[in-house]
Order: C-alpha cells, then sequence, then structure tokens
C-alpha cells in the first residue's frame, strides 16, 4: 500500500504534468475519452451533476468508448445486504452508503455492453489522505483493491486512483480501466483520467486555481470475469465538504 509520503510525492511529480500539455482548465475539462476506456462524462462540476439525479440516488455520468449510454434505467434500490457490501468496501472519513444501482445500455461497434452502476452517498475526505476501496467481488462484481485521495499544492487541486491488485478492468483488454476527475472551489473540472493500463501507479487529474472541492472516483470489472457483455461499477464523489 502507497503510504501519504510516497502519494502526495507521487501525486505532485504527475500533477506537474499536465501543466506543460493543457492550455487552460475548460480545454482539460473537455478531454475526449480514448476508444476503447470507460470514462466519466467532461462535466460542470458537482453542484451541476447532482441536477440529473438526486443526493439520496446521484444518477451516475458513466460513458463508454466516448459514447453516451442509449438508455439508462433506475434508479433501483439496493437490498439490505448489497447496500452493506458496497459501505463496507469504501473507505474514507466518513461512512459510505450505497443506495442505488442504474442500468446503463450501450451501442458500440464491438459489442453491446451492460453496465450496472452503483451509486449512493458522497464520502467527507480529508485532502492528502490516501483511502482504500477493496472488494472481492461481493459487491456487485466489482473485483478490486485500490486507494484514493484528493490533494492540494502547486497552486492547484487533484484527485488520483491507484490499483493495487485484484481484477478491476472494464473492456478485458486492458486491467484496471477506471476513471477519476477532479473538480475544484472555482466549479473547474479536470480531465478525466483513465486508471490504466498499470497496477502500482497513480493516475492523476489535476486543475489549476483553486483547492480541492470533489474528486469523483470509479471502479469497475467485467461481472463475471473474462465476458465483454456485462460490467458492474460503483461511482462515489469524495471531498472536504461532503457530508452523510
Amino acid at each position: 500500500m502507497p503510504n501519504r509520503k510516497s502519494a502526495i510525492c507521487a501525486a505532485i511529480a504527475v500533477a506537474l504534468v499536465p501543466l506543460l500539455v493543457l492550455t487552460t482548465p475548460v480545454a482539460a475539462a473537455h478531454t475526449t475519452p480514448g476508444k476503447g476506456s470507460t470514462s466519466l462524462l467532461p462535466r460542470t462540476p458537482h453542484v451541476a451533476s447532482l441536477s440529473s439525479g438526486s443526493n439520496v440516488c446521484p444518477r451516475p455520468s458513466l460513458t463508454m468508448y466516448g459514447s453516451h449510454p442509449s438508455s439508462v434505467l433506475g434508479p433501483f434500490p439496493l437490498g439490505v445486504a448489497a447496500s452493506r457490501a458496497f459501505s463496507h468496501s469504501i473507505g474514507g472519513s466518513s461512512t459510505f452508503a450505497a443506495t442505488c444501482r442504474w442500468r446503463l445500455s450501450f451501442n458500440v461497434h464491438h459489442h453491446d455492453p451492460v453496465v450496472y452502476v452503483v451509486t449512493g452517498t458522497p464520502i467527507y475526505l480529508v485532502p492528502g489522505v490516501v483511502n482504500e476501496f477493496f472488494d472481492n467481488g461481493s459487491a456487485g462484481g466489482v473485483i478490486c483493491t485500490a486507494y484514493y485521495q484528493i490533494d492540494n499544492g502547486y497552486g492547484g487541486a487533484a484527485a488520483q486512483s491507484w490499483l493495487q491488485a485484484g481484477n478491476c478492468n472494464t473492456d478485458g483488454f486492458t486491467k484496471g480501466e477506471g476513471t477519476v476527475v477532479i473538480d475544484d472551489a472555482a466549479l473547474r473540472a479536470g480531465p478525466t483520467v483513465s486508471v490504466a493500463p498499470s497496477f502500482h501507479q497513480w493516475y492523476v487529474s489535476y486543475v489549476f486555481g483553486a483547492n480541492s472541492l470533489v474528486g469523483v472516483f470509479t471502479f469497475c470489472s467485467e461481472d463475471p470475469p473474462g465476458q465483454h457483455q456485462v460490467y458492474a461499477c460503483v461511482q462515489f464523489d469524495a471531498g472536504p465538504y461532503e457530508y452523510d
């Protein structure tokens, strides 16, 4: 597991790269997801995203292969056992309560996958503190051990994810493909970054100009592993102004 010191150093080192290649935060927010990736939509930050769902059952912002879903069904309330499994999987400074499941369908050229996305309450997360996501498949098929963090530094905000072990993947070809994106206190969104293709590496979304407001983290896997038709994901917000 990465410790806090190494996490912050990695965040600073990687976060410097976008400063050299991005012209403005607006340009960063409209980065086009790469083919073969599962990514969050470039988004106006947190406050606007909640208008499409609710605080109880926030609507997921997932896309696949750079395409919008052909249909979104839900929310469907989770049973007690499923909610408890997800809640135990996500560690933070406050308890995550998984509340709803959504069914997204896609029309893409290789296959037409169905993606089940679990959403829930936001997590209170202190900048600079490394938190853990862990699941062995009991929570809706997501098989993953990962770490996530938000941080402030060098005049901007960052959110980052690290895959430690497991079978996290989205397309069956590249292990470790989830997403991470930062929204800052000035309501600017950083680029959507695929958490791929490597384990044991921080993947960072960075935006210059203000401190962190919220990081949006998505972890996915084939469900069950070994096929390319059905996927399971969990998506959650985490930041210093989130409360249960």
